[in-house]
């Protein structure tokens, strides 16, 4: 059984996947009203309109209410520079399928990137980029299950962007994306975790970090298999 590493757990810093982490956020610290950032970049995330915890997959975890319009909100951090390659990794659960829901966005009408799922297109899971103020879209061509969701959202500016869902890649999400290699996505956005403006999460997150580089398959698949292996104790 896996859990989460308790509240004060350190990251190992000699552990290849603690390798380019700009924030990485257990949701450990199972009360209170911030959300701390693990990875010594001091990114911690503020509730608007009170998330509440619960028990989740692993551990404490955040439940969400779309009616109460709860999300966490981080500021303007983390934008996307020209040529920078990122991974998103994020723990979901889905109760109701189709339901529009944002599980992370940096976005405003040009630049950023976002992540949730809708009922619009081909599939439920949707997710964007927007380069050079061109929409880079993938919409899965599968409807997902009720259940936790690892979505893994890898972005090598040099030659694709893929979203994986528990370990294998998303059909209809995995794109050419090349010739946006030198966009510089910077904008003004706040970074928001759990919704926006009438796509606000309805369930639990479990945790979520982003990586400045693009995760390879086998660290991909490693993180799947072991979420917490960067820290010292991994339980």
């Amino acid at each position: 059984m896996i859990l989460k590493p308790p509240k004060g757990a350190m990251l190992n810093r000699g552990h290849p996947l603690a390798r380019g982490l700009v924030g990485c956020w257990l949701i450990n610290e199972g009360g209170g009203n911030l959300v701390n950032d693990l990875s010594g970049n001091g990114k911690k995330g503020t509730f608007v309109n009170s998330p509440t915890w619960a028990g989740g997959k692993y551990g404490p975890a955040l439940k969400f209410a779309s009616a109460s319009s709860q999300y966490i909100n981080y500021g303007n951090v983390l934008n996307m520079g020209a040529n920078q390659d990122f991974t998103i990794v994020i723990d979901v659960h889905v109760s109701v399928v189709d339901k529009a829901e944002c599980y992370i966005r940096k976005w405003d009408s040009t630049d950023g990137y976002f992540l949730g799922k809708s009922t619009t297109g081909a599939g439920i899971w949707y997710w964007v980029l927007e380069f050079d103020g061109t929409v880079i879209q993938g919409i899965s061509t599968t409807t997902p299950t009720v259940g936790w969701h690892q979505l893994v959202f890898v972005v090598d500016r040099s030659a694709y962007a893929t979203l994986y869902d528990n370990g294998v890649i998303v059909a209809g999400c995995d794109l050419s994306i090349a010739a946006h290699a030198a966009k510089d996505m910077t904008n003004a956005s706040d970074l928001l975790i759990g919704g926006y403006s009438g796509w606000y999460v309805d369930d639990m997150i479990s945790h979520y970090c982003i990586y400045n580089y693009a995760l390879s398959a086998t660290e991909m698949l490693n993180l799947y298999r072991s979420p917490f292996c960067m820290f010292e104790v991994d339980l």
